[in-house]
C-alpha cells in the first residue's frame, strides 16, 4: 500500500501534521471528549480533508475518497 492510499483518522492538529507528512489522506475526528468550538477548523487549517464527530460517518467518508481517487 501506498502512503496516498492510506486513510488516517486523527483528533489533534500534531497528527495531522505527522499524516500530512507521510503523505496519507486525513480525515480530523471530534467525537472525543476534549473536543472544543474551534476543534474541526483547527484540524481543517491543519490539512484535514474533512471533519467527523461520529466514527459512524467513516464509511461514507471512505467511499467517497474511493470514488475521488480509486482509494480500495
Amino acid at each position: 500500500m501506498q502512503p496516498q492510499q492510506a486513510i488516517v483518522v486523527e483528533d489533534s492538529v500534531h497528527g495531522i501534521g505527522a499524516a500530512r507528512a507521510a503523505g496519507t489522506r486525513i480525515v480530523g475526528f471530534t467525537g472525543a471528549t476534549h473536543t472544543y468550538d474551534t476543534h474541526a477548523d483547527e484540524l481543517i487549517d491543519a490539512g484535514a480533508e474533512t471533519v467527523i464527530s461520529r466514527l459512524s460517518e467513516l464509511p461514507a467518508i471512505i467511499e467517497a475518497f474511493s470514488s475521488w481517487d480509486g482509494i480500495n
